[in-house]
């Protein structure tokens, strides 16, 4: 349970600093999108997912919907129509 608390904090402290950057910034790196952004969303669009809230990172939600936003954005749960099975 220690351990748990430890990683919950931090990755919340992980969180205040993206926040921190993206308060200021619209992109990790170069001021604009790029594999650093593709990298680091991974696993931060998911974090809800691991009880992580998200509410207090209002920076942190804009940019993920920025990311989303881009073209050829392909969400985690696309399939392509051949992987999908018949019914």
């Amino acid at each position: 349970q220690h351990a748990l608390e430890d990683w919950m904090e931090e990755g919340n402290r992980a969180l205040g600093v993206m926040e921190k950057h993206l308060a200021v910034h619209d992109f990790f790196v170069a001021g604009h999108y790029t594999i650093a952004d593709i990298a680091l969303y991974a696993y931060t669009h998911i974090a809800s997912q691991c009880d992580y809230d998200l509410a207090p990172f209002p920076a942190i939600r804009a940019w993920l919907d920025r990311i989303a936003e881009q073209p050829g954005y392909v969400p985690m749960e696309f399939r392509p129509a051949a992987a999908i099975p018949a019914i």
